[in-house]
């Protein structure tokens, strides 16, 4: 396709989006959604003053007071833009909303940090504050939600020989955050001799808040490692314990949280650092 006919094809995305944002609903439809993937496919090939053409008038189609299209809309922008300041300003808008409950905010972390990952040019000072500040957002809101004694267990009433791992995700040997979690639990046995507890939470983009994102991310998720309570690695058994694919939520933090106390291991190390539950737990063991 030559430039002119792309530019023709972007123009009519254009007014396509604009003809269904004038419906007065806050709903990503289908065709709206089905414009937007069309419009970012063009944009990928698009001379970078027509890309950045498109994305302001984008930019100039939000209305704040429509939240789901609002969110759509600004996940598209930082997509196809991959432009910090529309990022910071993507993030203002999240952490504005009064309307957005924890799970919500917490989703939205999720893909943003994952964004972020991909696009080393939206991780500049302000987004990673801004990024910090909405995970922060959302941990209050589930301290506020979890009806859990989280005041600091004394040292001297902690189990010396335990530690309990969290992590966020386990997938299987092939994928490295997996094995990198086994072979600290395994040092931790092997090494310092110590009894270890693996939690594994699922929380890693997890669907628990979903609102329309531009090509949101999903992990995986492992079934077969769901009911298992011990796995074998580097010639030592590890017991474990994984959530099902509803985390994070509060009934489920309460029962971890209670668990926790029960145990009082020494310490506990999270793999990954994005875990309410760790983050909860941080207010009664070290982590």
């Amino acid at each position: 396709m030559g430039l002119e006919e792309n530019k023709n094809v972007i123009g009519k995305y254009l007014d396509d989006i604009k003809i269904e944002l004038g419906l007065d609903k806050d709903e990503v439809s289908e065709q709206l959604n089905n414009h937007l993937l069309g419009l970012g496919k063009r944009l990928m090939d698009a001379l970078p003053s027509e890309r950045e053409m498109a994305c302001k008038e984008v930019r100039n189609l939000i209305n704040p007071e429509n939240i789901s299209i609002s969110i759509y809309l600004y996940s598209f922008l930082v997509n196809i833009s991959q432009e910090g300041e529309i990022l910071a300003e993507f993030f203002r808008y999240i952490r504005s909303l009064k309307e957005l409950g924890k799970e919500e905010k917490y989703f939205l972390y999720y893909q943003i940090k994952q964004l972020m990952f991909t696009y080393k040019t939206l991780d500049n000072a302000e987004c990673r504050y801004q990024k910090w500040m909405l995970f922060r957002d959302a941990f209050e809101g589930f301290k506020k939600s979890v009806n859990v004694p989280l005041e600091l267990i004394p040292q001297e009433e902690r189990n010396p020989n335990l530690v309990v791992f969290i992590t966020e995700e386990m997938l299987g040997l092939y994928h490295a955050p997996t094995r990198n979690t086994l072979e600290r639990c395994a040092a931790c046995k092997k090494i310092l001799g110590k009894e270890v507890l693996l939690v594994n939470t699922a929380e890693a983009a997890n669907c628990v808040g979903y609102m329309p994102f531009y090509h949101s991310k999903i992990c995986y998720y492992n079934e077969e490692l769901k009911d298992l309570t011990g796995l074998e690695y580097g010639g030592v058994q590890i017991a474990y314990m994984q959530c099902e694919q509803n985390m994070p939520r509060a009934d489920i933090l309460e029962l971890l949280l209670l668990e926790i106390r029960r145990l009082r291991p020494c310490c506990i190390i999270t793999m990954g650092g994005n875990s309410i539950l760790a983050n909860l737990a941080n207010l009664m063991v070290p982590v």
